[in-house]
C-alpha cells in the first residue's frame, strides 16, 4: 500500500473569548436507591441501601435517632444543594428536587456488564456541551464506562472512566467531611475530610452538540469479586450555544507561499472568522480574516514555515460567534530551486528539509546517517552526512522512494544528473535502487536506472534526464533485500559535460578524461592559475602557473567529475573534466 509521508499534526481545543451560559442541574428520572439517612427514626427507616456494600450509608445534616436527640453538626445540606468547589457557577442538585432525601437519590451499581447498566433519562431532552456527575465509589474504586444516547438513536461513549473510593482522590472534589452512618448500630462517624463526593466531567463532541440527549447510561466495568459499589447522585450541564463551533479542520493544496483552509460546518453557519500564524503564537481572538467562506485560501504565507490556524462560526447578530476551534498545524512547502542543483545531505544544506518520501510498500524511510549499516562504507562520501536506507530481514520490502524538492530545469539545455551511492550485498543478499523523474506532481513516475549489483565504495553516476520542467522531480527508490543499506551523497544537476565542454574556450585541455596529468594550452597567452572544484563548489587543488602552457599532475585527487577553472588575467573559462 503506497503510504506518501507529508506530515501534519491537529490538536483540537476550545478557546471562548465570549460568555457562555451557566451549567445547571439537569432533571432526570432513573434514580434506584436512597442512600441518605434523613429525617427522625433510625437510619434504615428512611433509606433502601448502603453506598458502599458493607452497611454505610450518607447522611443528612437533619437526620436524628429521635425527636430529642442532639441536632447533627455534619451532614449533607437540608436543601439538597452542592456548590460545585471546581466549576464556577456550577451547582447540583440532590434528589429528589422536591422534597431532598425523600425517596430514591442515588443511581447505585454493585454488578458489572452491559446487562447490569443503569440510566438516567431526562425528563425534557435538550444539547448540551458538557455534563457533570455528582459521583463517588464505595469500597474501593468503580471502572464506569458513560453512554449519551441522542434523540436521534445515535450514542456517545466514554470508556474506562475511574470513579475514586469515597476516602481517596482521583477527581475533582466537589463536597467532603460531611460524615457517613453506620446502618448497624446508627453510629455517625465523622472522619476528617471523608466521605467525599466527585465530579465527574465529559464533554459532548462537538459534531454531537447540536443533538438532543435523551439519556444517559452507565456500565460499571469492575472485574473480581469485589464489592465496589458506584453511586451517582446529581446531573448538571452546561447547555450547547446556538452557534456550534466547526470541526474536522483541514489544510489542502498547500504550496511554498499558499495554502487553502477547510473545516465542517456543524450547524447552519455560512460565515466564518479564521485567525493564523506561526505555531506557537498567542492567539487574539481578533480574526486574522472575518467573514470568509469555506474553503479559503490565504496566501503571503513563508515557505518552509509550520504554522497554526483557528476558526470560528459566525452565526448572526441573534446567536453570535461559536466558541475557537484549532489549532489546526501545517507546514508549507519549499520553495522551487533552480538548477544548477546540489545537495550533500549535510545540516547546512538549504534543502536538506525539503526531500519527501513516498512509502511504496512497508513503513520504513531513508534516513540521515553516516556511511552505511555495516559493511565496508563507514563514512559519507563528504562531510559527514549521507542518506541512507534499511536493512531489514525481508525481501522486495520495503520499498521507498527518497524524492527531490520541485526543481526548475528550464534553464538547462542538456541537463544531467551526478550522485554518488553504494549498496554492498551481504552475505549474498542484496538491496537495490531505482532512479525516476516526473516532470511535475502529477505526472507518474518514469524509471531511468536500475542497480542490482554490489558496490561496497563510493561510486559515481551520471545519468542524463528528460525532458527538463519547470517542476521536475527526481527519486532514488530504496529495495530492501537484507543487504547492507542503500547510501545516497552528493547529487548534482547540471548542465551535461559534453554540452559544457562544446562551449566555446580560449583554451586546449587534454586527455579528458583524465587519469593523471592533464595538459593545458592557452595559445601563447600566460596563464596566471589553474583551480579545480568539485561539483558541490569545493575548492580541492589549485596551481600558479604564468605561462601559456603547463602540465598538471592528478593524481592526487579522487575519481570523479571536476570543474576546472582557467584564469587570465582578463578573463575566467571553466570546463568540466573527468577524473578516472
Amino acid at each position: 500500500m503506497k503510504k506518501i509521508t507529508f506530515i501534519f499534526f491537529l490538536n483540537l481545543f476550545s478557546l471562548s473569548l465570549f460568555a457562555q451560559n451557566t451549567p445547571g442541574p439537569i432533571s432526570v428520572t432513573g434514580f434506584n436507591a436512597d442512600v441518605i439517612a434523613n429525617g427522625v427514626g433510625t437510619m434504615s427507616s428512611s433509606t433502601t441501601n448502603d453506598v458502599d456494600g458493607v452497611n454505610y450509608c450518607l447522611i443528612a445534616e437533619d437526620w436524628k435517632l429521635t425527636a430529642g436527640s442532639t441536632p447533627l453538626t455534619t451532614g449533607l445540606p437540608a436543601n439538597g444543594i452542592i456548590t460545585s468547589t471546581t466549576v464556577t457557577g456550577l451547582t447540583y442538585q440532590l434528589q429528589p428536587a422536591a422534597t431532598p432525601y425523600d425517596g430514591n437519590n442515588s443511581l447505585r451499581i454493585d454488578q458489572s456488564g452491559a446487562a447490569n447498566s443503569k440510566s438516567l433519562t431526562l425528563s425534557s431532552p435538550a444539547p448540551y456541551e458538557s455534563l457533570y456527575f455528582l459521583v463517588t465509589s464505595g469500597s474501593g474504586i468503580s471502572n464506569i464506562d458513560v453512554v449519551v444516547h441522542f434523540s436521534d438513536a445515535t450514542t456517545e461513549t466514554f470508556s474506562n472512566l475511574v470513579i475514586p473510593d469515597w476516602f481517596n482522590t482521583g477527581l475533582p472534589i466537589e463536597a467532603q467531611g460531611f460524615g457517613r452512618g453506620n446502618l448497624s448500630n446508627n453510629t455517625v462517624e465523622t472522619p476528617t475530610n471523608n466521605p467525599k463526593l466527585f465530579r465527574l466531567q465529559v464533554d459532548i463532541a462537538t459534531a454531537n452538540q447540536p443533538k438532543n440527549i435523551a439519556s444517559v447510561e452507565f456500565i460499571r466495568t469492575n472485574t473480581g469479586t469485589g464489592v465496589n459499589t458506584f453511586n451517582l447522585f446529581a446531573i448538571s450541564g452546561q447547555l450547547a450555544t446556538n452557534c456550534f463551533a466547526p470541526t474536522n479542520l483541514t489544510v489542502t493544496h498547500i504550496q511554498a507561499n499558499s495554502a487553502e483552509l477547510g473545516w465542517t460546518e456543524v450547524g447552519s453557519a455560512n460565515s466564518w472568522d479564521i485567525e493564523f500564524g506561526i505555531t506557537g503564537f498567542t492567539p487574539t481572538g481578533t480574526p486574522t480574516d472575518a467573514g470568509v467562506t469555506n474553503p479559503f485560501p490565504i496566501s503571503g504565507l513563508t515557505s518552509q514555515t509550520t504554522y497554526d490556524f483557528y476558526v470560528r462560526a459566525d452565526c448572526g447578530a441573534t446567536d453570535g460567534t461559536s466558541i475557537w476551534t484549532g489549532p489546526y498545524t501545517f507546514t508549507t512547502l519549499c520553495d522551487v530551486f533552480t538548477a544548477p542543483f546540489t545537495e550533500d545531505f549535510e545540516a547546512s544544506s538549504s534543502s536538506i528539509n525539503c526531500w519527501s518520501q513516498i512509502q511504496e510498500d512497508g513503513m520504513a524511510d531513508w534516513t540521515l546517517h553516516e556511511g552505511s549499516s555495516g559493511g565496508a562504507i563507514t563514512t559519507a562520501h563528504s562531510g559527514t552526512q549521507n542518506m541512507h536506507f534499511v536493512s531489514e530481514n525481508n525481501a522486495n520490502s520495503p520499498i521507498t522512494k527518497l524524492v527531490s524538492p520541485h526543481l526548475d530545469l528550464t534553464t538547462l539545455n542538456n541537463p544531467e544528473l551526478t550522485f554518488f551511492y553504494g549498496q554492498e550485498d551481504w552475505e549474498g543478499d542484496q538491496n537495490q535502487l531505482k532512479v525516476y523523474y516526473r516532470e511535475s506532481p502529477t505526472d507518474p513516475w518514469v524509471e531511468l536506472m536500475h542497480y542490482t549489483s554490489s558496490v561496497d565504495t563510493w561510486t559515481q553516476e551520471v545519468i542524463s534526464l528528460p525532458n527538463p520542467s519547470a517542476t521536475y522531480q527526481i527519486a532514488f527508490e530504496g529495495i530492501n533485500y537484507f543487504g547492507h543499506t542503500n547510501v545516497i551523497d552528493d547529487v548534482s544537476i547540471e548542465e551535461s559535460l559534453s554540452t559544457v565542454n562544446n562551449t566555446q574556450v580560449n583554451f586546449s585541455y587534454y586527455p579528458n578524461p583524465v587519469k593523471d596529468v592533464i595538459s593545458v594550452d592557452n595559445h601563447q597567452k600566460n596563464i596566471e592559475a589553474v583551480n579545480f572544484y568539485t561539483l558541490l563548489g569545493k575548492k580541492v587543488m589549485s596551481k600558479t602557473i604564468g605561462q601559456s602552457k603547463i602540465s598538471i599532475d592528478l593524481n592526487s585527487l579522487p575519481a570523479g567529475v571536476y570543474v576546472m577553472e582557467v584564469q587570465t588575467k582578463s578573463v575566467a573559462n571553466t570546463v568540466k573534466i573527468v577524473k578516472e
